[in-house]
């Protein structure tokens, strides 16, 4: 009976044996201490991941793998040095000592090990010390003069930055967050920054450039208009930092070596400007937007940290990177930055020149306006009324932005800056008229980059009207053709930058300004004026309003620095620019439209004969058709209109009557039909600012089909004669 048990019981499991009290308590205090060491980890993970923004933390360094060959490196550098001292002091003194002697006394016996030996520990000590030479004082020389100019001049680091690019206020708060995102390779992805003409776009590139600097990174911001037949982020980076670091490299292979040591320590960081100005020429243009995406993808993989600039622009969609919206500055951190170094005016009519144009919106005309602060010539921007007083209903923005430019430019001209440039009033004039020039010329095909061939094409019969009128300029001069030195004397005044058989503007709005001054003349020429309204880029718009602006101007010295508009030679021949700009919009259905409306209505507002309804019509009827492949492309281009819309309809307000003694009414009914048609609310909360900002003309004209008479809860009322049969129906949604 026991056996059957016994063999019942063979294969059974045996039961687990209960733990003793010895191991019950080393249990215990391995837990204890494994929750511990993981409740420390957990802690400092948590700290590292929610640090401060504004905490400067150094950038991150080269991978442990890299350290610890870096650290072998030195070392046996460092032993290799020892044993040569020492064999010399050998030799020297005639009796080896310590482990010389010691080595010298094995080797006799054994000297076929002992050469083994040295023939292998002899290369890989001098490869050692060779690398060590490389990385403490070949690559700390190479890379230390970039890294102080970096810190110290970031503007001249970066290619398109111009030369009034001074001190960047207001963005250091977005800097950090950029840099910390991407700073750890983990997390780490392309940014791109986007903001629209004048944003402060390469401003921010150049804080950038300072800050990296400071927290030990190499900042290298590139140029994206030199890349147009292929984009290749860390290739156009490479070619940069060897270019600016030649003078400290001793051979071409040399700058090879520190650019990939510098990758491998993950401390190059590429600032990309103008992303919207890349493979726009060549072949590379069919295959634009696939090209950028390609070109983002692969800075991806490789965790490339990439900070890029860009406008608006369709390629923005689907892209695998962070978008980041610029938002304009404060009026507050504007008037402290004009104000940071004290001037000679008055603070109140300051305050009212950053408010009424709006630069905190611009940094470049923030660079302006304490340009001309500081140099005390704010006297010169003043309302048209006689009395001087300060009435911000007395000048719109435009009007009070075009003041700042020609204040601007006229003390350019009668030398208050730059300081120490000899050069005459005459010679000043004349680069500014010959710039002028060639600023039109790149509007014509929207490009900030004008070539010296296309303009002297046009110097052969028969010239175009532009021509004419600036030769009679530089006649009155006493002055000639010389674009090329113009272009020198521009780069010296900070108006462009001389390249090659062309020049560059490096500033948007400047080209802008200084084309406004012929545009008249230029769109005189039909093949100028058909190929420009066709790009219809937003500097071309932007000097037809600043050209709308100057229209208005009477009563100014013939030899200062103003733009003519032709009316005395050529008021048959001007083309109705309002007009043109409708029939252009007209025919589009893309975001263009929408900038050619905005632009229309604000040339028209200052017309003797505003047609504000006419456009407000059209502009509601062609609302629901226009589509953009990027929404937030679309949704920006559509904001920056209704502020355009809401500007014009205060400017027609203003006026009362047209110059026939007819009331002139804006289009208010019309902006709300259009907020009634639109789906987004960033754009539908547009429109009802600007409702609001009309006031009691705006209540006026809505009153008719939301005041007392109209039924608020029938959604079918029927609006009055003359009201958009949509504007009824908006109440019911």
């Amino acid at each position: 009976m026991n056996s059957s048990r016994v063999r019942a019981g063979a294969g059974a499991v045996r039961p687990r044996r209960p733990p003793g009290r010895f191991r019950l308590r080393l249990e215990r205090r391995s837990k204890r201490i494994r929750r511990t060491f993981s409740g420390i980890l957990t802690s400092r993970r948590i700290h590292r991941t929610r640090r401060a923004v504004d905490e400067r933390r150094i950038w991150r360094r080269s991978r442990p793998l890299v350290r610890i060959v870096k650290i072998g490196s030195v070392a046996g550098g460092a032993l290799l040095l020892a044993l040569v001292g020492a064999s010399v002091y050998a030799v020297v003194d005639g009796s080896p000592s310590g482990v010389l002697a010691y080595a010298d006394k094995v080797c006799g016996s054994a000297s076929f090990s002992c050469n083994m030996l040295s023939g292998i520990l002899g290369p890989i000590l001098s490869l050692a010390l060779a690398s060590a030479i490389f990385l403490l004082v070949r690559l700390w020389l190479v890379s230390r003069p970039y890294m102080r100019r970096a810190r110290e001049q970031p503007h001249r680091v970066v290619q398109t930055a111009g030369s009034m690019i001074g001190q960047v206020v207001g963005r250091d708060e977005l800097c950090h967050v950029l840099i910390e995102d991407i700073r750890d390779p983990g997390n780490r992805r392309p940014h791109v920054v986007i903001g629209g003409v004048g944003a402060g776009k390469t401003a921010l590139l150049v804080r950038l450039t300072a800050l990296l600097a400071e927290r030990g990174a190499v900042p290298v911001p590139v140029r994206l208009r030199d890349a147009q037949e292929n984009l290749d982020f860390r290739e156009l980076a490479r070619r940069r930092f060897i270019a600016d670091t030649h003078m400290a490299l001793l051979s071409d292979a040399e700058g090879e070596k520190v650019w990939r040591e510098l990758c491998k320590n993950d401390q190059v960081v590429v600032l990309a400007d103008g992303l919207e100005e890349a493979l726009i020429e060549g072949n590379a243009r069919k295959e634009r937007d696939n090209l950028l995406r390609l070109a983002i993808r692969r800075a991806n993989e490789q965790k490339l940290p990439l900070i890029i600039t860009s406008r608006p622009h369709d390629p923005l969609r689907d892209m695998e990177a962070a978008i980041v919206e610029l938002e304009p500055l404060s009026e507050e951190a504007a008037l402290e930055y004009v104000q940071e170094h004290g001037g000679r005016e008055d603070d109140r009519r300051l305050d009212w020149v950053v408010e009424t144009a709006d630069v905190a919106e611009t940094p470049f005309y923030l660079q302006v306006t304490r340009q001309l602060y500081r140099a005390g010539l704010m006297a010169y921007i003043r309302p048209r009324r006689a009395d001087r007083r300060l009435d911000t209903r007395s000048v719109d923005r435009a009007e009070l932005r075009l003041r700042l430019l020609d204040s601007w430019v006229h003390a350019l001209v009668d030398g208050h800056f730059p300081a120490g440039l000899a050069l005459s009033r005459e010679d000043r004039l004349a680069t500014v008229e010959q710039l002028s020039l060639l600023a039109c010329i790149g509007l014509r095909w929207d490009r900030l980059q004008v070539r010296f061939d296309d303009a002297e094409a046009m110097l052969a019969e028969p010239r175009p009207p532009v021509i004419e009128e600036v030769d009679r300029a530089l006649g009155q001069l006493k002055r000639r053709f010389d674009l090329r030195l113009a272009a020198t004397w521009g780069t010296q005044l900070g108006l462009a930058e001389a390249r090659g058989n062309g020049l560059r503007f490096p500033h948007t709005i400047m080209q802008a300004y200084l084309a406004s001054r012929l545009i008249d003349a230029a769109m005189d020429d039909e093949t100028y004026r058909r190929h420009a309204l066709a790009g219809s880029g937003r500097e071309l718009l932007i000097a037809l309003i600043l050209n709308s602006r100057a229209k208005m101007q009477v009563n100014r010295p013939r030899d200062q620095v103003t733009r003519r508009t032709g009316a005395a030679t050529r008021s048959a021949a001007v083309p109705d620019i309002v007009s043109l700009l409708r029939d252009e919009a007209n025919g589009r259905r893309d975001v263009k439209a929408l900038d050619l409306f905005a632009a229309a209505l604000s040339i028209d507002c200052v017309e003797d004969e505003p047609r504000h309804s006419a456009i407000a019509e059209e502009l509601a009827d062609h609302w629901p058709d226009i589509w953009a492949r990027d929404q937030r492309t679309l949704e920006e281009a559509k904001r920056n209109l209704i502020h355009r819309f809401g500007e014009s309809a205060r400017t027609i307000s203003e006026r009362g009557t047209n110059p026939s003694g007819q009331p002139t009414e804006p289009g208010y009914l019309n902006l709300y039909r259009i907020c009634c048609l639109e789906q987004s609310y960033p754009v539908r909360l547009e429109c009802v600012l600007e409702i609001g900002a009309g006031e009691d003309e705006a209540f006026a004209t809505l009153e008719r089909i939301l005041g007392p008479e109209a039924d608020p809860l029938d959604g079918h009322a029927s609006p009055p004669a003359g009201a958009p049969a949509q504007a009824s129906g908006c109440r019911a949604g």
